[in-house]
Formats: C-alpha cells, sequence, structure tokens
C-alpha cells in the first residue's frame, strides 16, 4: 500500500502561481520525484481560489484565502478541510506561519508523525517582521520543533549559524537538495540561447534570485565597474524580481547601464535559456542566513564556474579552486579580482565548470534527495 504524505507549503509551482524562489521550487521538485516512487504526495497550501489538482501520485490541493499579509496567505479553510484525509507522515516546510500551523494542527489532531524541513530562519527584514517574528519563534516554531520527529536541513554547517536549531540538534537530518537533471537540458547551442535572449556575443556574467542587497546585488555591480574597466566584453545579467528599479538606477549611477540586464522574474523555462547562455556564475550574498541555495546547484548542473562569497555555509560543498571561487564576502575588490581571474583564464574557467556539475551529477541530484527522504519516512512509520 502507498504512503500517504502531506507536504505543507505555502505555495506551490503552478500555472499562474505567485513568483517562487528557492524553497518552494525544491519542495517542488521533492514532491514530484517522491509521486514516482511509492507514494501519494498531498500538496496543501493557500491560495486565492480553492481546488484540487491531480499529477499522478501527486494532489494539489489549492484552499482559498480571506487573508493575505506581505504576500502570505491565510486559509480556514484549508485548516479544517485537511482534516478529511488520511495521512501516514506530516511534512511541513517552514516557509510560513500557515504552514507550520497547518502541519502541526494536523500532527496533533490526528498523532501523526511530523517532519519539518528547515529552510532558514525567518528574518525581520521589516519593521513588521522585528515585531512578529521574535514572538513567533518563541510560540509557534518552538512548539512545531519540539513536536517535531525529525528536522531536515540541507546542510549541517547551517544548525550552527540558526538561532533556532542549536537546541534540537538531537534531531537533525541531513538531506541535500537536488535538481533534476533531465529538467536542466536545453536543445540549443549557447549561441542559439544568447541570440534568443538578446544577449549579443558578449562574455555573460549571471546572477540568479531576489534583487536585494542582502543577496549582494550591490556589491556585484561594483564589482561590475572594476572588470568593466578591464574587459568591455561583459554583460552581467541579472536573472530575479525585487528591488529591480534601485539596482538599475545604481548602474546607471556607476556608468555601466549599457553593460547589465535586469530582466526581472521570468520563468523556469526561460531561465534555463539564460544558465544556458552564461559564460561564469556569480552567488555573492552576505547573508548569514543563506541555507543551501538552489541556483548554485542548477548553474554548476550547466557546467558554468561559481563564484560564491565565504560564508561558512558554502565551505562544506565548495572547495576553492576545484569547483567554485571564493571571494571575501562584501569585499567588490576581491569579487573583482575573481571575476577577472576567470575571464583571462579560460582553461580554469572550464575546468571548474566541469567539476562543478560533475559534484551535481554525483551528490546533488533530485533522485539522492527523494531517496534520502522516502528512507526517513518509511523509519519513522516503522516506529
Amino acid at each position: 500500500m502507498k504512503m500517504n504524505i502531506g507536504q505543507f507549503v505555502i505555495r506551490f509551482p503552478c500555472k499562474n502561481s505567485d513568483e517562487v524562489y528557492g524553497s518552494e521550487r525544491i519542495t517542488f521538485t521533492l514532491c514530484k520525484e517522491l509521486s514516482k516512487m511509492d507514494v501519494k504526495v498531498h500538496v496543501f497550501f493557500p491560495s486565492n481560489k480553492t481546488c484540487i489538482k491531480i499529477m499522478d501520485n501527486l494532489i494539489i490541493h489549492h484552499y482559498n484565502s480571506l487573508l493575505s499579509i506581505q504576500g502570505y496567505y491565510f486559509s480556514y479553510e484549508l485548516l479544517k478541510d485537511m482534516l478529511r484525509y488520511e495521512l501516514d507522515i506530516v511534512h511541513v516546510h517552514n516557509d510560513s506561519p500557515m504552514a507550520m500551523l497547518a502541519g502541526l494542527k494536523y500532527s496533533k489532531k490526528k498523532n501523526t508523525p511530523l517532519i519539518v524541513t528547515w529552510h532558514g530562519d525567518w528574518l525581520g527584514a521589516t519593521r513588521i517582521r522585528k515585531v512578529f517574528v521574535p514572538i513567533l519563534n518563541k510560540t509557534l516554531v518552538k512548539i512545531c520543533l519540539s513536536q517535531a520527529r525529525a528536522i531536515i536541513v540541507p546542510s549541517v554547517e547551517y544548525v550552527n549559524e540558526s538561532t533556532v536549531l542549536r537546541t534540537y540538534e538531537g534531531k537533525i537530518v541531513e538531506i541535500p537538495h537536488g535538481v533534476n537533471l533531465e529538467e536542466m537540458k536545453v536543445p540549443y547551442s549557447k549561441e542559439k540561447c544568447k541570440d534568443m535572449l538578446n544577449l549579443d556575443d558578449k562574455i555573460v556574467i549571471l546572477y540568479v534570485g531576489s534583487i536585494n542587497e542582502g543577496k549582494g546585488v550591490g556589491v556585484l555591480l561594483r564589482a561590475a565597474r572594476k572588470v568593466l574597466a578591464n574587459n568591455e566584453n561583459v554583460l552581467f545579467v541579472f536573472v530575479g524580481g525585487g528591488k529591480v528599479d534601485e539596482f538599475r538606477l545604481l548602474a546607471r549611477k556607476l556608468g555601466i547601464e549599457s553593460h547589465v540586464k535586469f530582466t526581472g522574474y521570468v520563468d523556469e523555462e526561460v531561465k534555463m535559456l539564460y544558465y544556458k547562455s552564461a559564460d561564469i556564475f556569480v552567488f555573492p550574498s552576505s547573508s548569514r542566513h543563506e541555507v543551501f541555495p538552489v541556483v548554485t546547484l542548477e548553474a554548476a548542473s550547466f557546467g558554468l564556474p561559481l563564484i560564491v562569497s565565504d560564508l561558512r555555509i558554502f565551505k562544506n560543498r565548495i572547495k576553492n579552486g576545484y569547483n567554485g571561487i571564493f571571494f571575501r564576502v562584501g569585499d567588490e575588490e576581491d569579487l573583482a579580482r575573481a571575476i577577472i581571474r576567470l575571464l583571462e583564464d579560460e582553461e580554469l574557467r572550464e575546468r571548474i565548470g566541469r567539476n562543478a556539475k560533475r559534484e551535481v551529477e554525483e551528490r546533488y541530484n533530485s533522485k539522492i534527495m527523494a531517496g534520502l527522504t522516502y528512507k526517513l519516512y518509511k523509519s519513522l512509520t516503522a516506529k
């Protein structure tokens, strides 16, 4: 008999969905892989309407929401209707209070084993979040993590950076993120992709992610000015939504706007074209709350050499000079030197890119991620 697994999330990639980023995309990949195994996956999340969509063994439950705060939906209908389904495991993703509340309620009502995947600490980035995040950490988060039978983290290194996980080290299970390598294939040449995207015949340095200062977008732009003084045949491409206008203005002030392209948020198919078009991938985040950026895996799967900030979280999977290059976090001079080094050494660029791709294929593919998760489910249901 198939196991019935409930996945509780804040949003889920589907047609006409809101913008989705790392944690939502990883959850989607995991659910699709699990649905190919001896598992029936139910995904519960608040939406702007109530409906059910079925994709073989993947059942997606949308619930109408009467309240939305800063892009997060809250649905009373979800809290009521989910109890109609019999689940063997409740798997909560901590991307919102709603997901944690719903999963915790189901687990307590039905006495069902609870697993939490920790995608990162909640941050008090805005005035309202500075008020509510500490309260939630002391109430909902504490209760949920105490109730959980296991807490999945994509990298155990993050436990030392987290403000809440160290209390629960005995429950920590490391399951690295993985990407679906089949979905990373693009049936066009690099030249064709550049032509389709109007990128001209330039060396493309790519960033993918939310456009904000915490992700190091400003540092990369300031480093770009130094790189362009050395080599003008370079285009810096920023793919993602966020404070695009603010950083487009910064590029103009730096005098490099003709060498910078902001795409805004794009769908997955278009994003793959940008990866295929690129020559170097840069992820310059300065946030110690980075957990395991899936975009670095996606870029590596295309054979792109990675340049990343020397945050502790990267050091257990990126070896400097082997499958990536580190620069000192927040240091635009050091970042510019790392970019110029790869621009001037094509053999090094290609070698690091090959090693990065091999690492993803061997350790960070979606089948491994789903297999380890399934093994955890079996161990908990057996108990």
